[in-house]
């Protein structure tokens, strides 16, 4: 197998495990407003991931994979009209998180949603087999920057919880719950105070290579650590 086609790969990868959040997310949001939740908090989960992953990711592939693609004439039209499907994306958005109607963000959620997955799947089967084959082209350079972007947009973005709060014996259990929810890409900052070295180890024993360590603040006082689901 080529090095394009297993780039590729994880790309498509990459595409199916974003549309699967966003669908739970979605779903989690009916979930809520069936039990009467209040529609900005119901679609907080959704709109949160549409800012923190699907935009970031849309915006690295327009100044890496889009670029590139946009250089082959063939390509040019579909280029254009994907980085087109990146805007209605956002007008999804926009009306999403202005929406006061609980069941009119609902569609509007699943609207977002079913758009996504479709342009995800239009990128696999429409523009990445072009790439793939042209040998002059390095999808796995690509992929390396598209991940470079992602990470610089979002390293500030996170959802941050201070266990200083919490009582210690349910610390790492509110902790791990909040990490199996996040996104690919999404991040969770942990505040303390004291080093968290214990949970450093217990995250990479539970879960070896699925989150990044980021110190962002190191005591004496306060410390503050940024743990990132890796894509």
């Amino acid at each position: 197998m080529s090095r394009n086609r297993e780039a590729a790969l994880k790309m498509e990868a990459h595409h199916r495990e974003m549309v699967a959040a966003l669908r739970e997310r979605v779903g989690r949001m009916e979930r809520e407003l069936r039990q009467g939740g209040d529609v900005q908090e119901a679609a907080r989960p959704v709109a949160l991931y549409v800012e923190r992953t699907v935009f970031p990711h849309a915006r690295a592939e327009e100044e890496t994979l889009y670029k590139a693609a946009r250089e082959r004439r063939e390509l040019a039209l579909l280029v254009e009209s994907m980085v087109k499907e990146h805007q209605v994306l956002g007008t999804f958005y926009d009306a999403l998180v202005k929406a006061e109607d609980p069941w009119e963000a609902y569609s509007l959620a699943r609207l977002l949603e079913a758009f996504f997955a479709f342009h995800a799947e239009k990128e696999n089967q429409d523009l990445l087999p072009h790439l793939v084959a042209d040998e002059t082209l390095s999808l796995e350079d690509i992929l390396r920057r598209m991940g470079e972007l992602f990470r610089e947009e979002g390293e500030e973005e996170g959802l941050e919880l201070d266990v200083r709060k919490l009582p210690h014996a349910r610390r790492h259990a509110t902790i791990f719950a909040l990490l199996e929810k996040l996104g690919p890409g999404e991040s969770l900052v942990i505040v303390n105070d004291h080093d968290p070295q214990p949970l450093y180890y217990q995250l990479q024993a539970l879960y070896p290579q699925a989150y990044s360590w980021t110190y962002r603040e190191k005591g004496p006082e306060v410390w503050k650590v940024a743990i990132r689901r890796e894509p």
